[in-house]
């Protein structure tokens, strides 16, 4: 029941009640009630990019709260910003500053104390127009979606999306089909297992909890599989652990890729996650460099947070990037595979063939791995193998009369496979020395 107060026109226990009810009726109990209230157009919204704070803390209109209501914020030490940065940190400390005790958009910023208003009605003007705002953010809705099972969380536009499909492609790499060298595949699961162990010791020893890895190398080579398995396996054995993978920083209206930035660290500290940047050299730019970097180990503590960033290109990164130990603690290089290594795919390949057709036999293996193959990445393996099977399952569909010599087809196939394969790549390599 609620009670209606004739002074105020306001209804006394308006946050009490609405955000008692179950979540899938708050939205619309929320909206009703406001609409008896005020007798207003109500426009309802969960848009990031339409941030009223952040629009008054530029001075662009005023926000005050009202006292007749209680409001609910959650606080925050922050400490204060030197030094010349640019005007979207100081834009955000006056977004987060004490609605309850200071007017947003005054200019008054009190730059130790950060506060987040989770529940709060507010009057204000803009333009010459008097509006009255209900901010209602729900806990218990943001833990669920934290705590959401069998997805990947990915960054883009702007926004968080929880993607199921994300989530049941990564469950099908594993380190059992991954062919990298065993110190460097168990050197980085036993990084990750002591340090999601060992939370306690690194508060007792005065550090911070949060660890670096970034995967270099052409493409092709590993970086990604490596990737999703360690996602897979973390995800399986530590399951409070979220993923949140991030596309872009760009977003659909062309806002600055600061406010990204700061969404996705925002979000990351929530909880312990697997942070993924994949080409990491395509996400930073001269200009949201120095953000990023202050995000990565600036006044954020980021416990909790492991980022496995991917780059082609390492050579693209600044140095600040690429070398510091508080960003990226480890660098693993991904090279072409050698010879040992293509011949340890093909057999592999052999033994998860679905068709005998599709097997290569012992007497090639040495001749499809030496050479012939060098300089294929696992990608390219990966096509000669696919290509050639394509072609001798064309001849069985078409001939069906294979059964004796369906080996001998996918030996010579692969042969000539590989050789058009290698043709190719010295041409392109010519191509680009002459460019």
């Amino acid at each position: 029941m609620l009670n209606r107060n004739a002074k105020t026109g306001h209804f006394d226990e308006f946050f009490h009640v609405t955000l008692s009810q179950p979540y899938p009726v708050i939205a619309y109990h929320a909206h009703r009630a406001i609409r008896q209230i005020t007798h207003r157009y109500v426009l309802q919204t969960e848009d990031q990019l339409f941030d009223l704070p952040r629009f008054a803390a530029a001075g662009k209109c005023t926000l005050r709260p009202r006292s007749d209501l209680h409001a609910q914020s959650r606080h925050t030490w922050k400490p204060k910003q030197t030094g010349n940065r640019h005007d979207f940190r100081r834009y955000e400390d006056m977004f987060q500053t004490g609605a309850s005790s200071l007017d947003v958009g005054t200019g008054n910023v009190q730059e130790s104390l950060s506060e987040q208003v989770l529940a709060g009605w507010y009057s204000g003007e803009w333009d010459g127009k008097q509006f009255e705002a209900v901010f209602a953010f729900v806990i218990a809705v943001q833990k669920f979606c934290a705590e959401m099972k069998n997805v990947v969380w990915v960054f883009e536009r702007g926004g968080w999306q929880p993607s199921a499909e994300l989530y049941q492609d990564i469950k099908g790499w594993t380190f059992d089909n991954l062919i990298l060298s065993t110190d460097k595949i168990q050197g980085v699961k036993d990084d990750l297992a002591l340090f999601f162990q060992s939370e306690q010791l690194y508060r007792e020893y005065g550090l911070t909890w949060k660890r670096g890895f970034l995967l270099c190398g052409p493409p092709g080579n590993g970086k990604t599989h490596l990737l999703k398995a360690l996602i897979n396996h973390f995800t399986t054995t530590h399951p409070t652990i979220s993923t949140l993978y991030v596309k872009s920083f760009r977003t659909a209206h062309q806002t600055p890729d600061e406010y990204a930035i700061s969404s996705v660290f925002q979000r990351a500290r929530d909880r312990p996650c697997l942070l993924i940047f994949e080409d990491l050299d395509t996400l930073i730019t001269p200009q949201n460099r120095a953000f990023f970097l202050n995000e990565m180990d600036g006044f954020g503590t980021n416990s909790g947070v492991v980022v496995l960033a991917t780059t082609n290109h390492p050579d693209k990164l600044d140095e600040s990037v690429r070398d510091r130990p508080s960003r990226f603690d480890r660098r693993i290089e991904f090279g072409v595979p050698g010879e040992e290594e293509r011949l340890e795919y093909v057999k592999k390949w052999n033994v998860n063939a679905k068709r005998k057709e599709m097997v290569v036999g012992d007497d090639v293996l040495t001749a499809l791995c030496g050479p012939l193959t060098d300089g294929f990445s696992f990608a390219y393996m990966k096509e000669l193998m696919i290509s050639s099977s394509v072609r001798v399952l064309d001849v069985v569909r078409t001939e069906q009369k294979l059964e004796s010599g369906a080996q001998r087809w996918m030996d010579s196939v692969v042969i000539e496979q590989a050789e058009m394969m290698q043709q190719y790549i010295r041409k392109n390599k010519e191509s680009n020395d002459a460019t």
